[in-house]
């Protein structure tokens, strides 16, 4: 399946963010740990081949190609005097295949931000890469496998978790290579594990260890992870995750 899924890039700061009215308006840091995923509804290409061969009927009755443009324009006087200044236009384009076997599953998004606006000496946007230079990047790569409610994500995937995540507030998201395993075996307790070895950030067409990424030059180490959320009711739940970056840093973060 195609579609098309316009946005526009919203500008967010950690220190501008408006509260929610409550509690539960909160995103939650588990929320986006789930192997559910998306069915889309749609015929066959080619009916008569896809029938003769049954295990292909869900790979390619559930596979989609998704187009998510995004245009973000941005101005900023800083106290200073200077000006950071760009207009951009990029998105991300996506493919993932339905279960084979209700096993496997594979899936690529390609990132892009292009310089439709920029003058060199507004750099610092965050929409380009330095000297408002366009970029595009596979920013996803994966296989997925899966066993009951268990799935392994391998290679290059998002990670919505407290400390390591999208960082979604430009034109491109952060993304990670490594390999993760999410479950929900048990009812109303979602458990998340994994190891993290590099780093996509938002303006990069690279990846690179995360310890560099968190500040250690000359490093080439990654992220050990582990979490687990209980729902009690619709209304309390609690959860905790731990982050270890070897030789680098360690973030244990819990809610209730």
């Amino acid at each position: 399946m195609i579609g098309i899924h316009p946005a526009s890039g919203q500008e967010y700061q950690d220190s501008e963010e408006e509260a929610p009215e409550s509690l539960k308006e909160r995103a939650r840091p588990f929320d986006e740990v789930t192997i559910t995923d998306e069915i889309y509804e749609q015929s066959y290409i080619f009916p008569a081949l896809i029938d003769s061969f049954p295990p292909l009927q869900p790979v390619v009755r559930d596979s989609y190609l998704t187009f998510e443009p995004r245009s973000y324009y941005f101005h900023r006087k800083f106290s200073d005097g200077r000006v950071a200044e760009a207009w951009a236009m990029g998105g991300a384009a996506s493919h993932q295949s339905g279960w084979w076997r209700d096993i496997l599953k594979w899936g690529a998004t390609v990132y892009t931000s292009q310089r439709l606006y920029g003058p060199l000496d507004r750099d610092g946007t965050g929409l380009l890469q330095v000297n408002q230079q366009p970029y595009t990047a596979l920013g996803q790569a994966y296989l997925k496998v899966k066993l009951r409610h268990s799935v392994a994500t391998l290679y290059r995937q998002e990670i919505d978790i407290p400390y390591i995540n999208r960082n979604d507030i430009r034109m491109t998201p952060r993304t990670f290579e490594g390999y993760t395993i999410t479950s929900e075996e048990f009812d109303r307790v979602k458990l998340i594990a994994g190891h993290l070895t590099e780093m996509k950030d938002r303006t990069s067409d690279t990846f690179e260890p995360l310890s560099v990424a968190a500040g250690a030059p000359g490093s080439n180490e990654g992220v050990t992870l582990g979490g687990v959320s209980f729902e009690f009711t619709e209304n309390l739940r609690a959860g905790v995750v731990n982050s270890y970056g070897w030789e680098t840093f360690n973030f244990f973060y819990s809610e209730a």
